[in-house]
């Protein structure tokens, strides 16, 4: 991913690999997404799902739990 915005070569690439999954009905996850630019890139190519930098740097298991627990609001405020 990370040349997919400077190097039209590798953004070919990209948009063969998510054009052949697509064709053949599987889901395409891009991993290595480390910009808004190549998120931008890659939703207009229609890839399903994203993961890399740009959303998380790598985490322990235990802080994954909390990163995914919801907030526990107070009544009364807001």
């Amino acid at each position: 991913m990370r040349d997919i915005i400077t190097d039209s070569n590798d953004a070919a690439i990209a948009m063969a690999v998510i054009s052949l999954g697509r064709s053949l009905g599987l889901s395409v996850i891009a991993e290595g997404v480390e910009t808004a630019d190549q998120l931008e890139f890659l939703g207009v190519q229609k890839c399903d799902e994203y993961q890399g930098y740009h959303f998380s740097r790598p985490v322990p298991p235990e802080e994954i739990v909390r990163l995914f627990k919801p907030e526990k609001t107070v009544r009364g405020e807001g």
